[in-house]
């Protein structure tokens, strides 16, 4: 790469929405190779959010390993390398992910641009959108990879609601996808003052581009930027998560020297991994018999259900519970008894909690490597993220089941108890995941040409 380098400031912000549990978005930059990456899980689940985190985190890993393979670097190979890397990474991705169920399915958008000198590289799957501001226009440089279609023939039979459900996008290109994913490619020549927004459907669906392009000029500070589009996006609903970098590019200056190389992690005891996927196991079995009577709950008759519920509960706690809290609702009666403190399933899942902390603590902590091509610190930051967002729904389900009466229909904790299960499920399958993920080619075993 170039002796000078563009000179940037930038602004990266993630939001949950005002609709989704957790947010299945991600972004992440490495500001030394200039490269700036905004992801977006699919398929709503816990595997899908794990996936734009693995993308976001490992694509510079990924080109920096190409960039180092070439003896010349130009524009043509820039942009055949971010094309190679993308594709590489969708099929390890893909490839990698089969066979573990709470994986099945993983993948996820991107956009990304690679500023090099004063051209940004924009290489784009699916519906992530990137935008160019200049001289108070606002341009798009992508286009999305979907095809539109419509889910009813008779608009007019449909009540407000479902009719802005009528038009629904199928995503047609996006890593992890069965075939190798084409790639957009754009070289976007810069001028000082220019910004470039890098964004999820999250703030595109609800905002329209006149509002985007008002509130990038409103704001000269990207971070002040940032969040006016994020609480507009909420403003306007929040139906999904909104992910966004504001870029901006102020010309070029001369190439730092390179940081002191950092300090190698202290070793972590041995087995962290295996301690943690034991401790996860434990919390699945934990979730899968919560879900199962939560279920019978809402499957079952009243009679039936509240004869399931004494079942699971055990007669003495069933009793206690019903003198204290009267209630016609067996689902109200599950839930609120077995989150009591000091009660069977509460104490039991409390004390897996707490064996699950120090492994967690370890791997949060960037002290085991979990995978032969991210370092420690990023599978930390990975699983922090997932983690994270666990512990929100997680918060949710017991301040829900904390009330004094729940109605009847209620099957919001089944969804919460249910999102709880696949998320520590798809960190199980994480841990099998990373060891797999993007693994160098090992050279041919010698006796097996002869």
């Amino acid at each position: 790469m170039s002796d000078m380098i563009a000179k940037l400031d930038h602004a990266t912000l993630s939001d949950v929405g005002r609709r989704r549990l957790a947010n299945e978005d991600a972004a992440h930059h490495d500001a030394r190779l200039g490269l700036y990456i905004v992801c977006d899980g699919i398929g709503g689940q816990p595997s899908g959010e794990a996936a734009s985190q693995i993308i976001a985190h490992a694509m510079p890993h990924q080109l920096r390993r190409y960039l180092r393979s070439v003896e010349t670097i130009n524009a043509d190979i820039l942009q055949q390398l971010l094309v190679r890397s993308v594709a590489d990474l969708s099929l390890n991705l893909r490839e990698r992910s089969q066979g573990l169920a709470s994986l099945d399915g993983m993948g996820a958008t991107l956009i990304a641009a690679l500023v090099e000198r004063d051209v940004a590289y924009l290489v784009h799957v699916g519906d992530s959108r990137a935008y160019l501001l200049r001289d108070e226009t606002l341009r798009p440089l992508t286009a999305d990879h979907v095809r539109s279609y419509r889910r009813v023939k008779d608009i007019a039979e449909l009540d407000d609601e479902a009719a802005e459900q009528r038009e629904r996008r199928l995503l047609m290109q996006f890593i992890g996808m069965p075939k190798t994913p084409r790639p957009a490619m754009a070289a976007v020549p810069l001028k000082p003052g220019d910004r470039l927004l890098l964004c999820t459907d999250g703030l595109t669906d609800p905002v329209a581009e006149a509002d985007i392009a008002q509130l990038l000029k409103m704001f000269a500070d990207p971070s002040r930027a940032a969040k006016a589009l994020v609480d507009e996006a909420n403003e306007q609903g929040g139906p999904d998560n909104i992910t966004l970098t504001v870029l901006d590019y102020h010309g070029m200056m001369e190439k730092p020297p390179p940081p002191a190389p950092a300090a190698e992690p202290a070793p972590a005891p041995k087995g962290v991994a295996a301690a943690f996927h034991t401790a996860l196991q434990r919390l699945d079995k934990d979730l899968a018999w919560l879900l199962a009577g939560a279920r019978e709950c809402q499957e079952y008759s009243s009679v039936s259900a509240f004869a399931a519920v004494k079942r699971r509960l055990g007669p003495e706690l069933y009793s206690s519970f019903l003198k204290l809290h009267p209630s016609k609702n067996p689902a109200h009666v599950f839930h609120r008894a077995c989150t009591m403190r000091d009660t069977g399933w509460r104490a039991t899942y409390e004390k897996h909690l707490a064996e699950l902390e120090g492994p967690l603590a370890l791997v949060i902590s960037g002290r085991v490597r979990l995978s032969p091509m991210l370092p420690p610190e990023e599978t930390g930051r990975i699983v922090k993220a997932l983690w994270n967002d666990w512990r929100k729904v997680e918060q949710r389900y017991f301040s829900i089941t904390h009330r004094e009466a729940l109605n009847a229909s209620e099957t919001t904790l089944n969804v919460l108890i249910d999102h709880m299960l696949k998320s520590v499920r798809t960190l199980t399958g994480l841990l099998e995941f990373f060891p797999r993920f993007m693994r160098p080619a090992e050279p041919a075993d010698a006796g097996s040409r002869a």
